[in-house]
């Protein structure tokens, strides 16, 4: 049963915190000295270790939380402008409640003093063939990025097969994967190029062998956390904005957490006593909605959860609520967390949609900053910003017609018992007779060969043929083929988990996009947030595509359909799930016909024209 568990005592009176009533040091006159100090080294006079310290003792008095780091930071014999990147840096991460120099900065120091970059470097291909002028397009657009440079970056460029992403940048592997619908020099296209290019150049996504030199990492560290800090500040948008892409996860995140550190200790400690009187009365309003008479009975579901965050960390903006000790800990991750996605979508939008940001003149300025400090050779504003909104690739556009041609001749194949009978008269069910028209392939273009018609080809059939399994397994049940190394217990335990999965899924439609991070429509009212993240897990609609694609994934025992299976039981044979379903359903409907499928491009993925669409 997947009820509420864990009973709360009401709290008692609120004792004082470590963080009520912080006696502030007022930096204003060391903040101004610092910027003369730094800014007057900074027109030739080398710092070194001498003028370093009264720097840094400046540093530690206007940031007295960091004086370790920044200790271990002037042991580097920094030059000017890196100390005035370091204050950027601190001045940022102050203002967003980011007690810590960033983790990753820290360890990459040492090394960062021994990085050099030698020559161009530039990234691979790695495509399927009927995608290739995604990689062309792709390809060029990462050179005006990143310049010579870009190799260093991303190792490898690549297409996304995941159903949820427009994009994914993986940092173990440098490599970086962009979906392939549509033109590949649409504008929307290179966004997510752009995007993905954030990722690949954000110090906190580098590793070992791809740290920033020292220069760079100061630069780019501290343009990244300037950025983050003006995330924050723009009305209506980035961590303001009640949509926009990681807020709704950033924000369940903090509810959540307060929630589940409140059911433990209903003190709170970690929180001031503002910010407690804060909490309890958003349970008051909780409460009178869900018509219940005290915090144990209220169901902390994903809009609780969301609402809790949302208000603290309004409250948090404003100054009135301050967070100490495990409760700050877990804000600081969250909020770096989300702000990866967040500075990679304020980047990309100062760049490729600045009316969506209100031409906002220094997340303008930030943006080109950023990769111009990544380049090998630095653009002027001007002509970066040209380049990129001017960008198209010939060469993509040329392959991308090839491409299109065959997909279109193949995906409209007649495909007949005999194969030799394309063309000729048909025998229909019924014994009426019919002309198939012969379908010939396109004349490859200059550059193409058979051999890449072939592949094309080959690689469309692949694809609408594990899609049309999906789906018939999705709607109707219909087995998918499995190969010799699935035993039959296996291939049982399969069918088991797909009749709940599907169960589920009629039930509540919303559940296929439940493992987005800031999805708010799979929530069910009866459900804790983290009961129903655990469903969402379970339901997972990408771990089934996989299975689709390579069913011998199956003999793995460590692939956990059973779990997943009593999950999705559990939920099922809750005594809410059928009274609730029937309106959830409807919602969850109309949400689909209306509006997310019109859109939101991801989601038009999903269901593309064979999926659950408008019903």
């Amino acid at each position: 049963m997947m009820g509420r568990r864990n009973q709360v005592q009401e709290p008692q009176a609120k004792r004082g915190s470590k963080t009520e009533g912080k006696n502030h040091y007022d930096q204003s006159q060391d903040a101004g000295a610092i910027r003369r100090l730094i800014l007057g080294c900074m027109i030739g006079i080398p710092v070194g270790l001498a003028l370093g310290v009264p720097i840094a003792s400046a540093l530690s008095r206007i940031f007295p939380d960091e004086i370790i780091a920044i200790r271990d930071v002037r042991d580097k014999e920094l030059t000017p402008r890196q100390y005035y990147h370091l204050y950027e840096i601190l001045e940022a991460r102050r203002a967003l409640q980011l007690t810590t120099l960033p983790e990753r900065f820290m360890e990459d120091l040492d090394v960062a003093q021994h990085i050099h970059w030698d020559g161009p470097s530039y990234p691979k291909y790695d495509f399927d063939p009927h995608k290739e002028s995604y990689a062309i397009s792709t390809a060029e657009l990462v050179q005006i990025l990143f310049g010579n440079n870009a190799g260093y970056f991303i190792s490898t460029i690549s297409n996304t097969t995941d159903l949820l992403a427009a994009g994914i940048f993986d940092p173990n592997e440098r490599m970086l994967t962009v979906e392939s619908n549509g033109d590949p020099n649409s504008q929307w296209a290179r966004f997510v190029m752009v995007h993905e290019g954030v990722h690949a150049g954000d110090y906190r996504l580098m590793f070992p062998e791809t740290v920033l030199p020292l220069d760079k990492l100061f630069e780019v560290t501290a343009t990244v956390n300037q950025v983050m800090k003006r995330t924050t500040e723009l009305p209506n948008l980035f961590f303001n904005s009640e949509t926009m892409y990681h807020i709704p996860s950033f924000r369940k995140n903090i509810g959540r957490t307060v929630v589940e550190q409140f059911r433990q200790d209903p003190n709170l400690e970690g929180i001031n006593t503002t910010g407690y009187g804060v909490f309890l009365g958003i349970l008051e309003i909780m409460m009178r909605e869900q018509q219940v008479s005290s915090y144990n009975e209220i169901t902390y579901n994903k809009s609780v959860c969301y609402r809790i965050g949302k208000y603290l960390f309004e409250q948090m903006q404003s100054g009135m609520v301050e967070l100490d000790g495990d409760l700050l800990w877990q804000y600081q991750q969250y909020f770096e967390g989300a702000s990866i996605e967040v500075v990679a979508d304020a980047i990309s939008k100062a760049i490729m949609f600045p009316d969506s940001i209100n031409w906002d003149e220094k997340m303008t300025h930030l943006a080109v900053q950023f990769f111009s400090a990544l380049r090998d050779k630095p653009l002027s504003r001007e002509d970066f910003l040209h380049k990129m909104e001017h960008f198209h690739s010939h060469r993509a556009a040329e392959r991308h017609i090839f491409e299109t041609e065959i997909q279109s001749a193949t995906l409209l194949e007649e495909v007949t018992e005999d194969p030799s009978d394309r063309g000729d008269s048909v025998v229909e069910e019924g014994g009426s007779e019919t002309v198939q028209p012969t379908l010939e392939s396109p004349t490859p273009a200059e550059g193409e060969n058979v051999g890449d018609v072939a592949a094309v080809q080959d690689a469309v059939r692949t694809e609408k043929e594990i899609t049309r399994q999906y789906w018939d397994l999705i709607h109707f049940g219909t087995p998918i083929p499995m190969p010799d190394v699935v035993t039959k217990k296996r291939q049982e335990e399969f069918a088991e988990y797909i009749e709940c999965f599907r169960t589920v899924y009629k039930a509540y439609p919303m559940v296929f996009v439940a493992t987005v991070a800031d999805d708010l429509a799979f929530d069910p009212p009866y459900l804790h947030m983290w009961e129903t993240d655990n469903v969402a897990f379970a339901a997972n609609p990408q771990y089934i595509w996989n299975l689709v694609e390579n069913p011998a994934l199956l003999r793995d025992e460590n692939v956990r359909l059973s779990d997943f299976t009593r999950i999705l039981k559990n939920f099922i044979n809750h005594p809410e799930f059928q009274k609730a379903s029937k309106a959830q359903t409807q919602k969850a409907r109309f949400k689909l016909s209306q509006r997310d499928l019109r859109d939101n491009p991801v989601l038009a993925k999903i269901f593309r024209l064979t999926g659950p669409a408008a019903a």
